[in-house]
């Protein structure tokens, strides 16, 4: 009896149904790609899809993720210049995104954003932040909170 159970659990492996390393890693990428998914089309609603501008030392998990949902990305420095914004009109600037067993938190601010100049505050753009929960397997968006000023 041993030996046919070594050979089931050895048949489960070779299918792939069972987790191994590579299945553990792959399904915290899923999560990742299903919560930026989610998250980016909430964010994006009634919007063009933005260029994704990605935070200071980036996960290399996120960046995988984000290529995974063939989006545009950029650093920081590439951001086009201009002389009275921070951040253009189509561009997303991550702030935040995790991750964590069944709950995940998604940040980000959209241009435009304007630069502030001597005597006067620039704007802040809109931030949204939005709250997911994984349900018998599927992640749920909560309720988006968006910051405009």
């Amino acid at each position: 009896m041993k030996l046919a159970g070594t050979v089931l659990l050895m048949g489960l492996l070779a299918a792939g149904v069972l987790p191994t390393r590579a299945a553990q890693h792959s399904t915290g990428l899923n999560d990742l790609v299903s919560v930026l998914r989610i998250s980016l089309t909430d964010s994006e609603y009634k919007r063009k899809e933005s260029i994704i501008v990605l935070p200071d030392a980036a996960d290399p998990n996120l960046v995988e993720a984000l290529s995974v949902l063939h989006r545009t990305t950029i650093d920081k420095k590439d951001i086009p210049y201009s002389s009275t914004l921070e951040l253009p009109s189509g561009y997303m600037q991550l702030v935040s995104v995790s991750v964590v067993e069944d709950k995940a938190e998604f940040k980000a601010t959209l241009g435009p954003v304007e630069k502030s100049t001597g005597s006067t505050m620039g704007s802040c753009g809109t931030t949204v932040l939005i709250p997911l929960t994984k349900v018998q397997g599927v992640w749920v968006a909560g309720q988006e909170e968006a910051a405009v000023c």
